[in-house]
C-alpha cells in the first residue's frame, strides 16, 4: 500500500468513526444561544441595543433587490447587541469561538452560519487548554483574516466592549498571525485601558472571566449603527492625523488584477475607459493601512470588483460606490454598508457568471452608470 493510499484509508476512518454515536460527548457540536446560559457558569449579559427591525433600502435599490442573496425586502432584524460575562469560559484563539466550562458552544460567538465554517466545529474537544487567571476578550471570527471582515465584523466589537468596560483593564486575545494591516488598524481604534496578548496558532484558553461582545453585523450584512461607524471614523482619523470632513476629490478605481480569483477579465479595457472619466486604478494589496484610508478619506467616486477592499468605504464621506459582481445573485456586503453610511450603491452583475469566478464587465452598462446615471463626462484631452 502506498503513502498517499494510507493517507485516503486513515481519512476514511477518521471521518467513519468521528460521528460515531459512541463519541458524541467528546465533540465540540452541542450550541446554545447566549441567553440560554444566563444565570449559569457566572453569566452576566448587558444589552447595549435592543433588537430592532433595519429598513435600509430605498426605491434606487428595487432592482438590486430583485436579484440579491439577502433582504430582498429591503429591511432586516438586528438582535440585541449585548456583552456577554462568564467564568470559566474556553476560547480557541484562531476563530473566536467560545464555550462554556463544560464545552458547550456558544453560537453567538462565531455567528450561528458561521459554525459550519469553524475549524474546530464538529471536532474532538481540546485535551491541552492553557487556564489564564483574570478578565479577557476576543474579537476574533471565524473570517478574521479576510480585510472586510476584520472591518465590519471584528473591530466593532471594540466600542461594544468600550461601552461595557469603559474604566476596568481588558486583554484581547488574538492569535499572532494577524496581519500587518489589521495589527495597525486596531492600535488606532483601541482604548488605553485595553491592551492586546497575541497567543500561537490554535491555541485553546481557558479563563477565569470572559467578556464576549456580540456580533453587531450579520450574515452577509455590513450595516452598522452610526455610533459604531462613528467610533471606528473617529479613532482612525485621529490617530491619523485626518480631518473628520471629508475632501472628495479623487475617482478611484480598485483592481483585483493581483487576487486569484474574482479578476476582470477585460480589466484593461475598464480601466481605460474609466480613465477617461478621471479614474485612477490602485492595487490595495500594495498599500499600508495608512495609505488605505487615506484614499477613501479622500474618495469622490469609488468603482470596485467584489472584493474585500471596498469594505474601506468605511472612511469614505456620502459617496457613489460602484461595485462590478461577478454573479448574477450577488452578495448583499456592500449594499447594506454604503446604506448605513449615507452612500448610494450601484451595480453591475454578469448573469453568466457565480461568486468565485473570474468575469468580463459590460463596457456600454459600466459607461451608462458614469454617464447617464452619475451625470460624469469624459475629460478633454
Amino acid at each position: 500500500m502506498s503513502v498517499e493510499q494510507l493517507k485516503i484509508r486513515v481519512k476514511r476512518l477518521v471521518k467513519k468513526y468521528l460521528f460515531h454515536p459512541a463519541f458524541g460527548p467528546l465533540l465540540l457540536k452541542e450550541h446554545l444561544r447566549a441567553e440560554e446560559v444566563i444565570g449559569t457558569s457566572g453569566t452576566d449579559m448587558q444589552v447595549l441595543l435592543p433588537a430592532k427591525r433595519i429598513e435600509f433600502s430605498t426605491e434606487s435599490d428595487s432592482s438590486f433587490l430583485k436579484i440579491c442573496k439577502y433582504y430582498n425586502e429591503g429591511s432586516f432584524l438586528r438582535p440585541n447587541v449585548f456583552v456577554y460575562t462568564l467564568s470559566d469560559a474556553v476560547l480557541h484563539v484562531d476563530t473566536g469561538l467560545v464555550c462554556t466550562r463544560d464545552y458547550k458552544i456558544i453560537s453567538d460567538s462565531v455567528m450561528e452560519y458561521r459554525l459550519p465554517y469553524s475549524r474546530v466545529y464538529g471536532r474532538y474537544k481540546p485535551l491541552r487548554v492553557k487556564q489564564l487567571d483574570g478578565t479577557y476578550t476576543t474579537i476574533q471570527n471565524v473570517f478574521g483574516d479576510n480585510h472586510w471582515h476584520w472591518l465590519v465584523d471584528s473591530l466593532p466589537r471594540i466600542f461594544s466592549l468600550a461601552k461595557a468596560v469603559p474604566d476596568k483593564k481588558l486583554t484581547i486575545l488574538l492569535p499572532n498571525g494577524l496581519t500587518r494591516t489589521q495589527r495597525d488598524s486596531l492600535e488606532c481604534v483601541l482604548p488605553s485601558n485595553f491592551e492586546v496578548k497575541f497567543l500561537p496558532t490554535n491555541s485553546w484558553i481557558k479563563a477565569e472571566h470572559f467578556v464576549l461582545p456580540s456580533f453587531v453585523t450579520g450574515r452577509a450584512n455590513g450595516y452598522l449603527p452610526a455610533e459604531y461607524s462613528e467610533y471606528l471614523r473617529r479613532s482612525v482619523f485621529t490617530k491619523l492625523g485626518l480631518t473628520h470632513n471629508h475632501e472628495p476629490k479623487e475617482r478611484i478605481f480598485i483592481s483585483r488584477g493581483g487576487a486569484q480569483r474574482r479578476r476582470i477579465l477585460n480589466e484593461k479595457e475598464v480601466v481605460q475607459v474609466l480613465a477617461k472619466y478621471g479614474f485612477k486604478s490602485y492595487a490595495l494589496e500594495k498599500m499600508t493601512f495608512k495609505e488605505q484610508v487615506e484614499l477613501f478619506h479622500r474618495a469622490e467616486f469609488v468603482v470596485g470588483p467584489n472584493g474585500a477592499g471596498l469594505g474601506n468605504i468605511l472612511f469614505s464621506g456620502k459617496i457613489n460606490v460602484l461595485v462590478l459582481y461577478p454573479d448574477k445573485t450577488p452578495n448583499t456586503y456592500f449594499l447594506t454598508q454604503a446604506k448605513s453610511l449615507g452612500q448610494e450603491h450601484f451595480f453591475l452583475a454578469d448573469n453568466k457568471g457565480s461568486e468565485h469566478l473570474d468575469f468580463e464587465v459590460s463596457i456600454p452598462d459600466l459607461e451608462a452608470i458614469l454617464g447617464s446615471q452619475w451625470g460624469l463626462e469624459p475629460l478633454q484631452s
